[in-house]
C-alpha cells in the first residue's frame, strides 16, 4: 500500500521479481481508503478489497484477465482463483469485479446495441 502526497492511497498486487508484468492496483480517494475495510493481494492478477458502504458492505475485485492466447493451465488457474475469491465473499456483501479483461468487441453488436458501440475493432473473441 502507497499513500501519495496528495492523499490518495494505491493498494496493489504484482510480481515480486524484477519482471514487470500483469499486476494489478486500486486507487481510493481518502473517503474510500478510510472505508476500506481489508485488502487481500491475491496474486498478480486478482487483487480483494472490502470496503464500508451507507447500506451494505462492498467487496471488490480488480482483475487482470489472461488473453485467450494464454496457456490453458494458466487460465484455468486464474478462474478458479477467481471463483474461489466469488465464492469467499459474504453473501449480502455487493460484489463488484471490474479490470482489464482483454476483451476484444468487434463491430457485429447485433444483439447487444444497448451495451456495445459500433465501432470495434475487427471480431470479437470467443470469450
Amino acid at each position: 500500500m502507497i499513500t501519495l502526497s496528495s492523499g490518495e492511497t494505491i493498494v496493489y498486487s504484482g510480481r515480486d521479481d524484477d519482471v514487470h508484468q500483469h499486476g494489478v492496483a486500486i486507487m481510493l480517494n481518502k473517503d474510500a481508503a478510510r472505508a476500506m475495510i481489508n485488502c487481500k493481494p491475491v496474486d498478480e492478477r486478482i487483487i480483494k478489497a472490502r470496503f464500508h458502504s451507507r447500506f451494505v458492505k462492498l467487496t471488490l475485485l480488480r482483475v487482470y484477465v489472461p488473453t485467450n492466447d494464454a496457456e490453458e493451465e494458466v487460465k484455468d488457474e486464474f478462474f478458479e482463483k477467481l471463483q474461489t475469491m466469488v465464492e469467499e465473499t459474504p453473501r449480502h456483501d455487493m460484489l463488484v469485479i471490474s479490470g482489464d479483461v482483454n476483451a476484444k468487441v468487434g463491430s457485429d453488436v447485433e444483439g447487444c446495441e444497448r451495451v456495445m458501440g459500433r465501432h470495434g475493432v475487427e471480431s470479437s473473441n470467443e470469450n
